[in-house]
């Protein structure tokens, strides 16, 4: 997964020492560990066939990331404002984990949720 440090924190990978800004690679249960921390968010890297042009992360990237954002929440933490009371994950919650100034809607939330559940029923 890739990820990128948050503003007031470093991160040693024992290859490097990265900066707030600086953007790696790492395994996903590493970068989960890491985002639960709130050391890195998620960082999607989308590439643009047009220089300098804004470019959105096209909806199955994005729904990837969610899924990636929802696994870094703990369910079993006392954290429980990362959840609603029904259960769902709070979009802020992933917000925060995406960063960035990224939102979620409800919608996104929900349909990213239902791959999560999925994936984790197939695992059993």
């Amino acid at each position: 997964m890739k990820v990128r440090v948050n503003d007031g924190r470093t991160v040693d990978d024992g290859k490097k020492i990265h900066k707030p800004g600086d953007s790696f690679e790492c395994d996903d249960k590493e970068g989960e560990r890491l985002i639960r921390g709130k050391v890195v968010s998620l960082f999607e890297e989308v590439k643009s066939d047009e220089p300098g042009a804004a470019n959105e992360p096209t909806q199955t990237d994005r729904q990837k990331l969610l899924v990636l954002a929802i696994g870094a929440l703990n369910p079993n933490t006392a954290e429980r404002a990362d959840w609603t009371r029904s259960g769902d994950p709070q979009t802020a919650a992933l917000e925060e984990i995406l960063g960035d100034g990224v939102k979620v809607t409800a919608a996104e939330r929900d349909a990213a949720y239902d791959v999560f559940l999925a994936a984790q029923e197939s695992q059993q």
